[in-house]
């Protein structure tokens, strides 16, 4: 039997004499085990003379082996988050909703004044910042058909496509950081709308001197069909960055590849080229793009380990403090088996 520490050593030195005596009875009257009532009534002798001889558990080193039975029964009744197909559906539903109202009041005649104005502002801003680069780095990659035609494929299909796409794969293989970088992307969606709505702004593919590479391919995204799938007033701030952001960070922390884990933070830096090319954004627009999607990542980080911390507090409440185990812990214990 180990030694119990504690300021009443000796009255606990009595209860547990008393104890292996009731013990030693119980198996003289034919008990055998612990079950037989002469060990029943040991186990509650050493009880008592640990009540009486240190007062708390924490006195005689046993709540170390409680807190062990507690954080084993603890593990056991906390949950992660719930992975259901149906409510992330009807979330994304929701976010795209609140994306299509905004465009709906942003893209009117009037709206649509505003935002080239706005526009015509941006490049003003640029040079003034001598930050203009646009129209130098259209200038000299136009010559490079395969690049351009390249870089207007990625704008239209790449950054949506790998965005819902990467999520979805960590939805499918229940990844634990699903959660945190699908409420980055919403923060994202949700956090360019008021932007959208109160300053509305144009491409500068829309101004004289940028040149519409997409609609030289033959696609107009403001005159086709697909003009009422998006909003074409949202350049600032550029949402394809902010994904790109929080997609870039998603792969690196959850990519199975080195080589995927290796090469992409390179990706934000791409997808900024390719808006700049095709001219879909402004510099100011990816440097706000990034802003917001570095600012989203920070607070979905923050709101998982909040509800990290809410499931942890629900589990230690549902959690009972019996069991049947020996008292575990790195301090002064009892354990009944030892007797």
């Amino acid at each position: 039997m180990r030694r119990v520490g504690g300021g009443g050593a000796g009255r606990l030195g009595a209860g547990v004499a008393r104890s292996v005596g009731g013990l030693r009875a119980g198996a003289r009257r034919g008990a055998g085990t612990l079950r037989g009532v002469g060990g029943l009534a040991g186990v509650g002798g050493l009880w008592a003379g640990a009540r009486r001889g240190a007062g708390t558990l924490r006195e005689v080193g046993g709540l170390a082996g409680v807190g062990g039975l507690r954080r084993r029964s603890v593990a056991s009744t906390v949950s992660g988050p719930v992975f259901s197909d149906r409510r992330e559906a009807a979330l994304g539903v929701a976010v795209y909703s609140v994306y299509l109202a905004v465009r709906h009041v942003a893209v009117t005649r009037r709206g649509k004044g505003v935002a080239l104005a706005n526009a015509h502002a941006t490049v003003a801003l640029e040079r003034r910042l001598r930050i203009g680069i646009e129209p130098a780095i259209q200038r000299a990659l136009v010559r490079r058909g395969r690049m351009i035609v390249l870089a207007d494929i990625a704008y239209v299909t790449l950054n949506v496509g790998l965005t819902v796409g990467w999520l979805a794969m960590l939805h499918g293989r229940r990844d634990p950081a699903y959660h945190r970088m699908r409420t980055a992307a919403t923060i994202a969606t949700l956090g360019a709308q008021p932007l959208h709505l109160l300053r509305p702004t144009a491409p500068p593919r829309s101004l004289d001197g940028f040149i519409d590479t997409i609609l030289e391919r033959g696609v107009d995204l403001d005159g086709s069909p697909l003009a009422r799938l998006y909003n074409p007033l949202a350049a600032m701030p550029s949402i394809h960055v902010a994904y790109a952001v929080v997609i870039g960070a998603a792969i690196s922390e959850t990519a199975r590849s080195p080589i995927a884990r290796a090469i992409a933070p390179a990706y934000p830096p791409l997808v900024a080229g390719i808006v700049l090319v095709t001219a879909n954004h402004f510099v100011l627009d990816v440097i706000a793009g990034a802003m917001l999607g570095a600012g989203s990542l920070r607070l979905a980080r923050m709101l998982s380990e909040r509800a990290d911390g809410e499931r942890v507090n629900a589990g230690v409440e549902r959690a009972p403090l019996g069991g049947t185990e020996p008292f575990q812990g790195t301090g002064p214990e009892v354990s009944c088996e030892r007797l």
